[in-house]
């Protein structure tokens, strides 16, 4: 009996004339048993990566991008839209918000498809301040990262092997921009999850014309661009596989190979209607020119990017294996050109498009986090080389094994090891998963004071970075003291002055900055204390409690603004949270440490400097109780 190649199209039996033209299922000389153990071991490998990201994982974020998306999701599950519009004209917006003129109402600028997700875990958890349903929401990334990892391997399953598709698993599991990023509330996570499974199930549409897998497929493509607008690039892959299938002269090819765009359409028109409806715009950043080409995109920038590219690829994304990863995207022309064009397709226009981009902050995971959903090409890329490798040395397959695991332990191993110490470029930074876990997980402790102490409804004064977590979890109408200052208003003041509104791509949108120039340009320090005070007068008089959360150094600067001798009002401390410090290893000592990951693996005590913590305290603004006297 006559053995066929799958990889070779000419001996493929003709596909029915009914069915579209067909994806060749990749060679694959395993065992059943060899495959079964490869999916358990996958599996095992995906839970064991969940259960260990989860040790650095804390309900809380102080981000200022990660405000957009999470009070995005709150606004969305309680009003329907992610529409914000403060009581107050100083009431707290982040900097990631854009407001429309017309109706003074802020929208993040970022996509809403991540704000569904979080709106979804307080509809099904509860919108209780400070409960399941806010706290589940920082799950999402985690299991996004779990499920990535996962998808590898299938994805990887239809161009490698089993020991080769395990391997691409691992080099994205342990790619340092991954591991930093899994437990992050950003759009990050999620979107690659979105991406690598809508690719899978895109290639299971290809190879099967399920039109199931295919409209699941292009589904989760077009959600990847409702959570980051780029990633609607992908939308090509969707097209190469559309034209590779009809059959010209059959309608019914047509109807079939139409799901994948289908499914594209729900969520990518549902964003953009929502867009136009609510902002004016297809997009949020349309009105800080970050979506301008000429602006933000520029052919300079590309020249200005490429060498910081190429070297944090190879340093925080993909260490050592990315350039084996891109030969082995080379090998796949041999296997035809449809497997090697959806990769191909997948990595170009969106490592343009970025390496085009403005905003490119010469650290390895600032500017590498926008390429994160572009290294599984890569590391499939790779497993092609495992795969051929370990097929054209039948007799010396030990050695091709041992050589592989090498690599991958190089490649592995140094990804986690940069995680954890947090080097970039080699240096030390604070960017490390312990060092973000410590902070998250003060935050999230003086969020549970925070929540306990000030009752929904309440008036609440903080720093913007606390601000941007409290406004989350809490039902607060929040206010940043430094609002109330001329330092704000020189800063507003001089940002725009400096800055081009018609040409300049802007984090910050002009319109908000006018805005808030509007109430407090020209204004005297003794003006806007008069301002801040007659805010708590009228929150007390509607029976609202007011709290201030600060630090001892910000706590007696504000405290100065009520604090005179005739001032109607008097602080009250009624709650403190003191941050947990860095305890680093010590052999001698039996105290537990707060960095184990470090001394499981032997590494030398951190040279970053050492913590400042922080002594927060809860502060409640009162009237003061009439001195009563006796004759």
């Amino acid at each position: 009996m006559t053995q066929i190649n799958p990889l070779d199209s000419s001996e493929l039996p003709a596909a029915p004339k009914h069915l579209p033209p067909r994806l060749m299922l990749i060679s694959d000389d395993e065992t059943a048993a060899s495959r079964w153990f490869g999916v358990s071991l996958a599996w095992i490998i995906a839970a064991a990566y969940l259960f260990m990201i989860l040790q650095f994982w804390a309900p809380a974020h102080g981000g200022v991008d990660q405000n957009g998306y999470l009070v995005g999701g709150k606004q969305l599950a309680a009003t329907g839209s992610t529409g914000l519009l403060p009581e107050h004209p100083l009431g707290f917006v982040g900097a990631m918000w854009v407001r429309v003129a017309e109706t003074g109402v802020n929208y993040p600028k970022y996509p809403n498809g991540l704000p569904l997700l979080y709106a979804m875990s307080i509809w099904i958890f509860g919108s209780a301040q400070g409960g399941p349903g806010f706290l589940n929401a920082f799950l999402v990334s985690p299991i996004s990262a779990g499920l990535s990892v996962l998808g590898m391997y299938y994805l990887a399953r239809q161009f490698a092997g089993v020991f080769a598709s395990i391997g691409a698993m691992l080099l994205i599991a342990t790619s340092q921009v991954m591991l930093l990023l899994a437990n992050n509330p950003n759009s990050h996570a999620s979107c690659l999850a979105c991406v690598i499974w809508g690719i899978y199930f895109l290639v299971r549409f290809w190879q099967t014309a399920a039109a199931w897998r295919g409209f699941i497929g292009g589904f989760l493509i077009g959600y990847a661009a409702t959570i980051r607008y780029t990633e609607g690039l992908l939308a090509l892959l969707i097209a190469i596989v559309g034209v590779s299938m009809v059959r010209w002269t059959s309608w019914r090819s047509y109807v079939r190979c139409a799901w994948p765009t289908i499914g594209w359409l729900i969520p990518v028109g549902y964003l953009v209607i929502f867009n136009l409806v609510a902002m004016g715009t297809p997009t949020g950043y349309d009105t800080t020119n970050e979506s301008k080409f000429g602006a933000a995109f520029t052919l300079d920038h590309i020249w200005q990017n490429w060498e910081k590219l190429i070297r944090q690829v190879h340093d925080s994304g993909l260490f050592f294996s990315a350039p084996i990863g891109l030969l082995g995207m080379f090998i796949a022309w041999k296997h035809g050109w449809r497997r090697a064009a959806i990769l191909w397709a997948w990595l170009i226009p969106g490592t343009l498009i970025y390496m085009s981009y403005y905003w490119a902050p010469d650290r390895g995971v600032s500017y590498l986090r926008f390429f994160l959903t572009l290294l599984p090409p890569i590391a499939i890329g790779a497993a092609i080389v495992f795969d051929e490798l370990s097929r054209s040395l039948p007799a010396r397959r030990l050695i091709a094994t041992i050589g592989i695991a090498g690599i991958l332990a190089m490649s592995c191993g140094l990804g986690m090891y940069r995680s954890i110490t947090g080097l970039e470029d080699g240096q030390e930074t604070n960017v490390a998963m312990e060092t973000q876990h410590r902070s998250n997980a003060n935050l999230a402790a003086l969020g549970q004071v925070v929540t306990k102490t000030a009752p929904p409804g309440s008036v609440l004064f903080a720093t913007p970075q606390q601000l941007h977590y409290l406004q989350f979890i809490g039902n607060y109408e929040c206010f940043s003291p430094e609002y109330f200052t001329t330092n704000f208003a020189r800063r507003l003041e001089q940002f725009e002055a400096k800055t081009d509104e018609a040409n300049d791509p802007m984090t910050q949108q002009g319109e908000r900055r006018r805005w808030l120039l509007s109430v407090v340009e020209n204004r005297s320090e003794s003006y806007l204390i008069t301002l801040q005070n007659e805010l708590i007068e009228k929150s007390l008089a509607d029976k609202k409690r007011v709290f201030y959360v600060l630090t001892k150094r910000w706590y007696d600067a504000s405290l100065k603004r009520f604090s005179k001798r005739d001032s109607a009002y008097e602080a009250k401390l009624v709650a403190r949270y003191d941050d947990m410090p860095r305890v680093e290893p010590d052999e001698s000592s039996d105290k537990p440490s707060t960095e184990p990951m470090r001394k499981m693996m032997g590494s030398p005590k951190s040279k970053q400097p050492k913590d400042n913590p922080q002594p927060w305290q809860i502060v409640e603004i009162v009237r003061k109780q009439p001195v009563v006297t006796t004759k």
